[in-house]
């Protein structure tokens, strides 16, 4: 997304979101709700997800697409669905989670070339 059209969120509506997105692991009826909130904490804050528990969240068709998750725990975790175009995954725990469909989109690096390719 375009800086245009970033926006600022305050720390109290920051802290709903990131509740909402952690209700999952008792209740999987707000995965829906889950989803938009971690797709709006990246959106908007590009929060660094680096070293998060996020383990037994449920968060389908979220877009975390150029997020940065180092060492983040997304184990036991529904993630079907999930966009993570151009995201940061070192050492991530993905372990018994569900990855149906997941979408990484990464791109080749193109070495050596210093123009456009036609």
């Amino acid at each position: 997304a375009s800086d245009v059209y970033k926006r600022q969120i305050d720390d109290k509506f920051k802290d709903k979101l990131f509740d909402s997105i952690l209700l999952t692991r008792k209740d999987k009826r707000f995965s829906r709700l889950a989803s938009n909130s971690i797709t709006v904490l990246n959106a908007c804050e590009r929060i660094d997800f680096g070293y998060y528990d996020l383990s037994n969240i449920s968060i389908p068709d979220a877009n975390l697409s150029g997020s940065t998750c180092e060492g983040t725990d997304f184990s036991n975790s529904n993630l079907s669905n999930v966009n993570f175009k151009q995201a940061y995954l070192r050492n991530v725990n993905f372990e018994k989670s569900n990855l149906e469909n997941i979408r990484f989109y990464q791109y080749p690096p193109l070495k050596g070339h210093t123009d456009w390719i036609t």
